[in-house]
This record gives C-alpha cells, structure tokens and sequence, in this order.
C-alpha cells in the first residue's frame, strides 16, 4: 500500500513538473510600436571600421529585417535592397532622411561601435559594440526606442582558426548572431 501512494504521489510530482516545463514563459516584447508599420532597418559602422568590414552593414541590416519579418505582427519590412541602394548613392546624417527617402514610418537603426573577429591571429571570438534607436518618421524622426549592447561569440573562449573554413564563413555566423540581441526587444520570445 505504501508503495502504491509512493508511485502516485512520484507521479503526480513527475506531471506537475512535466507541465511547468511545457508550459511557455516567454519574454514579452520591450517596443510593440513596429507592428503594423513599414519599418526600415538601417545600419552604419565607424568610419574607421568600414574598411576592414565593408559588408557588416548590409548584412547586419538583412538578417535584423529577416528577424522583425517572421516575428513581429503586421509589419512591413522596406527591401533591405532598397534602403542599401539610397544608403550607397546619398550622402545622409541622420536616420529619419533614409526613412523618409524609402518611405517608411518608422526606422530600425543600428550603430555599431566596435566590430571585430578574431580575438588572435590562431582564435576567432566576435565582438560588437552596437547602439539600437528607432526613429518614428511620422513625428519628426522622434527617438522612440533606445538600447545598447555589447555581443560576444562564442562567449567565454575563441574558436581555433583551424576550426573554421574562413573568416568570412565565421563573419557571417557572427552577423547571425549579433542580429538576434538587436531584433528581439520588438518581439515577444
């Protein structure tokens, strides 16, 4: 008889666990203001950064737009091709003259302060600094939303050169990563 409370009380205990662990806790959103909008991502590096990575932006750019485009409600995404191609051709200060140049309501623009990675010649570890602000085209470019980050990756020790096909292979993995802190204070995860 013991043995059979035993059982059940283990088993009640094993399915209450079970559920708390099915059960979702998700992170909500931090800024719902880009759902139902047409949002441009725009990013930028330091100009003494720029040479050593001249594709960061774009790319950085493409996978943040990818991210909002699957997670966020109702909001349309300006063709990170489009905002490149006036980023490229026009000289521009400020975030809101890109938005209002392609038409949207609101930007997404990325400032990245620091972008490296390789940690030594023998290790690759990606490391950026980025500043995250949207501007709401429709008031003016008014700052709605402000954040900052550092990103590491991976983020306690560097990968053997060895290990990687390419820098630009570990690069691009490193963008992937880098776009996931910046995209997801708009959405709930």
């Amino acid at each position: 008889m013991a043995a059979m409370l035993l059982g059940s009380a283990g088993c009640r205990s094993l399915f209450t666990i079970a559920a708390y662990m099915l059960k979702s806790h998700k992170v909500e959103a931090d800024y719902n203001g880009l759902q139902g909008k047409k949002v441009a991502v725009v990013c930028r590096v330091l100009p003494s950064l720029e040479f050593n990575n001249p594709t960061v932006t774009k790319e950085l750019a493409r996978e943040i737009a990818q991210q909002l485009a699957g997670n966020v409600k109702k909001v349309q995404i300006v063709d990170p091709q489009k905002v490149a191609a006036w980023v490229d051709a026009n000289q521009w200060n400020e975030y809101p003259e890109v938005g209002n140049a392609v038409g949207a309501e609101m930007v997404v623009g990325v400032d990245i302060q620091d972008f490296a990675t390789q940690q030594s010649h023998t290790l690759y570890q990606g490391r950026a600094g980025w500043l995250l602000t949207v501007h709401d085209c429709t008031q003016g470019g008014k700052v709605v939303y402000e954040k900052s980050g550092r990103t590491v990756y991976p983020p306690n020790t560097g990968i053997p050169a060895m290990d990687v096909p390419s820098e630009a292979n570990f690069r691009r993995k490193f963008v992937r990563v880098l776009a996931d802190p910046i995209a997801r204070p708009f959405f709930a995860h």
